[in-house]
């Protein structure tokens, strides 16, 4: 191999990994800065809401009122993973697959910590959610088989 075909290939290789870190950097803000949002207006599903992509958004607005008894992901706030929701707390956030970011909820009062996993689509670098998954599986499929 001559060096200009090896140089050539490692800034390719070096462009590859800066937009991919740069995709999962993106990735991993949106979800934070959800979060900094949701602990300063003490927010949690009505704010999660507005980062819904269009096909979560349809999904929801589908909703029966007759069928929301089959469905346990709105019964309880699943930014906060609770009912009784404790915005103080300092949750972590990991890139843990494609699109994917979990969040790491610790453990407060007689609740357990818990975790919470969005999937994420990006388009020219805004990310929206289009899915949440739970203990209870996808919120997305969820809405989609049970609760219509």
């Amino acid at each position: 191999m001559n060096f200009f075909y090896k140089s050539s290939l490692f800034a390719t290789c070096l462009l590859i990994s800066i937009s991919s870190f740069s995709s999962d950097d993106l990735q991993i803000n949106t979800i934070k800065e959800i979060y900094q949002l949701g602990k300063k207006l003490q927010q949690g599903n009505t704010l999660l809401q507005a980062y819904y992509d269009e096909n979560l958004e349809s999904a929801f607005d589908n909703l029966r009122e007759e069928n929301a008894e089959d469905c346990p992901h709105i019964w309880y706030d699943l930014m906060w993973q609770s009912n009784d929701n404790e915005y103080n707390q300092k949750p972590s956030f990991t890139k843990v697959g494609q699109n994917l970011v979990r969040v790491k909820l610790a453990a407060y009062g007689n609740y357990s910590s818990k975790s919470v996993t969005y999937r994420l689509s990006c388009k020219s670098g805004v990310c929206k959610i289009s899915d949440i998954i739970d203990i209870n599986g996808s919120l997305k499929n969820q809405l989609v088989m049970q609760c219509q």
